[in-house]
């Protein structure tokens, strides 16, 4: 396995981590939802060097995301901050 692939695992499980059981729960739900809301911020667990997203207009596929209203706020805290990108760094473009 190639050293930034073992790398993007390892960062994707120290992410998944931080969640409780419901949350996991609930972002497991979420995926089977057809599409973000504008504007609710999130994650692409398959992209996390993106940092903190906010789902454009239009669909926003909901595979590998980890919204932050599927998890509570002390877990989305410790979310950015694993990530390193605090809210200034939250971005706008497309998922």
């Amino acid at each position: 396995m190639k050293n930034d692939k073992r790398t993007a695992y390892v960062e994707r499980d120290t992410i998944l981590a931080l969640l409780s059981e419901t949350e996991l729960a609930q972002v497991s739900a979420a995926e089977s939802g057809a599409a973000l809301a504008d504007g609710v911020e999130f994650i692409d667990l398959e992209h996390l060097d993106r940092g903190v997203r906010l789902a454009p207009r239009g669909d926003t596929p909901l595979a590998h995301i980890l919204a932050r209203t599927s998890v509570g706020s002390e877990t989305w805290g410790q979310i950015v901050k694993a990530l390193g990108k605090g809210p200034g760094a939250t971005r706008t473009e497309p998922a």
